[in-house]
């Protein structure tokens, strides 16, 4: 079904569909505005729902033990991928504290 959909949403916003609503200026491309930093939603959320459906479909025919042995290097590479939010917190004042060290040379 993602897939499905990935390629709907990502036909719909190659044709070039804009709108002159200011309402919908986060779905669609807007008539009259440019930025660099816009990026309407549609086709974006296609390619996510693309992948999305293509990795259900590789991770189906892919089926691995629940408790795999894993390389060694993985462990710290999980440890990251879980304590995401206390890894972008704590960084913020190292690097705060470093650029204020550098700042004193």
């Amino acid at each position: 079904f993602n897939i499905i959909l990935g390629l709907a949403i990502l036909a719909i916003g190659v044709s070039g569909i804009s709108t002159s609503s200011p309402l919908l200026l986060w779905l669609l491309n807007y008539n009259g505005f440019s930025s660099f930093d816009y990026e309407p939603v549609i086709p974006w959320f296609g390619i996510f729902a693309l992948g999305f459906g293509t990795s259900a479909l590789l991770s189906r025919k892919i089926r691995k033990p629940r408790h795999a042995s894993q390389p060694v290097f993985v462990k710290p590479i999980t440890f990251l991928g879980r304590n995401t939010l206390l890894i972008y917190l704590l960084h913020q004042p190292i690097l705060f504290g470093v650029l204020m060290l550098l700042g004193l040379i």
